[in-house]
This record gives C-alpha cells, sequence and structure tokens, in this order.
C-alpha cells in the first residue's frame, strides 16, 4: 500500500493509519523514529561546527601586541 503525501503533520492522515497493517505501522513508526533522530543528528552537529568555528578562529587569530590596548565598553 502506498501512501500519499498530504498536508498533514506528518504526511500521513489517521485514515491512512487504521488502513495499514501492524507491520507496516512498525516500519512507519520506526522510519519517523529514524528520521528524527538524523535532524537531531544534524542540528547537533551544525552547533557543534560553529562553536569549533569560533574556537578555531580564536586560536589562529595573530596575538595583540604588548603595546596595543584594549578598551572595553561599559
Amino acid at each position: 500500500m502506498e501512501l500519499a503525501v498530504t498536508d498533514g503533520l506528518y504526511g500521513i492522515q489517521f485514515s491512512d493509519w487504521e488502513a495499514l497493517t501492524p507491520a507496516q505501522r512498525g516500519a512507519l513508526t520506526r522510519e519517523f523514529v529514524r528520521q528524527a533522530h538524523a535532524a537531531r543528528s544534524r542540528t547537533i552537529g551544525k552547533a557543534l561546527l560553529g562553536a569549533m568555528a569560533g574556537l578555531f578562529g580564536r586560536l589562529t587569530r595573530p596575538p595583540m601586541s604588548a603595546g596595543t590596548r584594549v578598551y572595553v565598553r561599559r
């Protein structure tokens, strides 16, 4: 049975879900979980990549010379 993509939250309507066999429901549930894990991993990876890029930028910045003054706004 092939499901048509709908405008629903998960692309499946309740009537479609009811028509599935238990094995098909299990397979679809595992696919939803797999997609959620993949999305979570991508998000965490992007966050870590951004943090590492910021740290790498600070580590590779040339050091300030002794005569350079740093002014902090308060």
